[in-house]
C-alpha cells in the first residue's frame, strides 16, 4: 500500500503529495455547516517540517470556508495554492475537510483536530482506505463515525505553530478595501472665521 504523505494540517492544516490512499471524492458535509474559526487565519509553521523557512497561509474565503497555501523551497514557492478547507463535527469531534488535487487524483482528506488553542494546532490524518469507496457525503460521515475513537485510523500527528495572525476580514489575494469617500464639505468645517462680536 502506498503511504499518503501529509505535508500540512490545517487550520488548518496537512497537504498530500502524490496519490493518496486516504482520499474521498466527497466531503463530510456539503455545503459546510460550521462557521470558520477565525483563530485559524494566519501564517503557520509546521513543527515537523525540516525547512524552517517553509510555511502555510490560511486565509478566509467566506464565513464557512478558508483556503490554504503551502509555501515550500525556503518559503518562495507556492507548491499548493488556495486549497479549500472547512470544519465538520463527527460525534462531537472536530474534523477539517481539505480539498486535494494533483495530476492523478482529487477529492478530500480529513484531519482530526486533537488540540487547538490560539497559537498551536495539533491534527492527525484520518487513514482509512475505505474512503475511496464512498459515494456520498453521508457515506463519508458514516465511515468516519464508525472509527472516530479508534486510534488505529489516525496516522501522522502534526503540530502547527502560528507565527502571524490575520483578522477575520483579511485575505492576501483579495483587493484592499476602497477608501471612504471624501467629505465635500470637510474643508469648510475647518476654515470658518470666528463669529463677529
Amino acid at each position: 500500500m502506498k503511504r499518503c504523505f501529509a505535508g500540512l494540517v490545517l487550520l488548518l492544516f496537512v497537504l498530500c503529495f502524490g496519490a493518496c490512499d486516504y482520499v474521498s471524492m466527497y466531503s463530510i458535509d456539503k455545503p459546510a455547516l460550521i462557521k470558520m474559526d477565525t483563530r485559524m487565519l494566519g501564517i503557520w509553521k509546521l513543527v515537523e517540517d525540516t525547512s524552517l523557512a517553509n510555511y502555510f497561509i490560511i486565509e478566509r474565503k467566506d464565513d464557512y470556508n478558508c483556503k490554504i497555501t503551502y509555501m515550500n523551497k525556503n518559503g518562495e514557492n507556492p507548491q499548493f495554492a488556495h486549497f479549500p478547507a472547512f470544519f465538520s463535527m463527527v460525534d462531537s469531534v472536530s474534523f477539517l475537510n481539505v480539498s486535494y488535487k494533483d495530476y492523478n487524483s482529487q477529492g478530500f482528506f480529513f484531519l482530526k483536530v486533537l488540540d487547538f488553542n490560539v497559537n498551536v494546532l495539533t491534527v492527525a490524518m484520518y487513514a482509512d482506505t475505505n474512503l475511496s469507496k464512498t459515494h456520498t457525503p453521508l457515506e463519508v460521515r458514516a465511515e468516519i463515525e464508525r472509527n472516530v475513537h479508534d486510534p488505529r485510523y489516525f496516522k501522522d500527528v502534526y503540530h502547527l505553530r502560528k507565527v502571524f495572525n490575520f483578522t477575520s476580514c483579511i485575505s492576501l489575494t483579495d483587493p484592499p478595501p476602497a477608501p471612504p469617500p471624501a467629505d465635500d464639505d470637510e474643508e469648510h468645517h475647518h476654515h470658518h472665521d470666528a463669529p463677529a462680536k
